[in-house]
């Protein structure tokens, strides 16, 4: 099954490691986006898209924390 993520307001982005552990492919993003290095994803955080074709990952992302 086609794995999708949705990190903060970027919808829809690509497995880069589709046929890889969802671990790999978390790897492969924190490249793009660093702020996963702080996030922890599980298979069983997937839902099932409304056509039943992928398996859509939304990531919460962390507060950025201000001094003052």
């Amino acid at each position: 099954m086609k794995r999708v993520f949705n990190i903060g307001s970027v919808k829809n982005i690509a497995d880069p490691a589709p046929h890889s552990p969802l671990k790999v492919a978390v790897e492969f993003l924190t490249a793009s986006f660093p702020q996963l290095r702080h996030t922890r994803l599980y298979d069983s955080d997937g839902v099932l898209s409304v056509d039943g074709l992928e398996l859509v990952f939304d990531v919460p992302l962390p507060t950025a924390k201000v001094n003052g």
